[in-house]
């Protein structure tokens, strides 16, 4: 598996998936991915990653309420979405909250305290010591403009002690978007 973002991420919890059938899975690539999903993810020194996490959960609920058929939310949160500053002053929980309310994980995350094991369920660094007796191959991708830097090293990290597999960290001057 290979994939940036998101997808990094969804391939360290395939990859910490806890479960007794065959495992298909070879090696992955997850290149600038969370992996403490409230420490590197959703905050920051424990403040709201307002830009990151307000961005995101209204990209996420335009596309699930487009699957829904819901139309009429999927164009107001389009159009959010566009206008969306949060260089300028703006408010954590915005106008259009019921629409991410229904759509999103934002809310959840606005109100979900730090030690609510929801956090680690959702955290690939939970997941560690089962990612590593897989011992998959992996290659890490990072960059040092990213937002999700600290989560890149700690991937190495933590694979590279538990993991008797080779794991390979490439980091290059990059930001988290465009990632060209």
């Amino acid at each position: 598996m290979y994939g940036f973002s998101y997808q990094g991420y969804a391939q360290l919890l395939a990859a910490g998936a806890d479960t007794h059938e065959p495992f298909a899975l070879k090696a992955i690539a997850p290149a600038m991915a969370p992996w403490h999903a409230r420490e590197t993810w959703a905050t920051e020194n424990g403040a709201l990653r307002l830009r990151g996490a307000l961005g995101w959960a209204t990209q996420i609920a335009a596309e699930s309420a487009r699957r829904a058929g819901d139309a009429e939310a999927f164009a107001q949160l389009m159009a959010e979405s566009a206008t969306l500053n949060t260089r300028a002053p703006c408010q954590a929980r915005p106008a259009y909250m019921d629409l991410l309310r229904k759509y999103s994980h934002y809310e959840r995350w606005l109100d979900t305290p730090a030690e609510d094991p929801y956090w680690a369920k959702i955290s690939p660094a939970s997941k560690v010591t089962v990612i590593a007796k897989r011992n998959l191959p992996t290659m890490i991708l990072g960059g040092w403009y990213d937002t999700h830097l600290a989560s890149t090293l700690a991937t190495y990290e933590a694979l590279r002690s538990l993991s008797t597999s080779d794991i390979y960290l490439r980091i290059g001057p990059w930001q988290h978007f465009p990632w060209d």
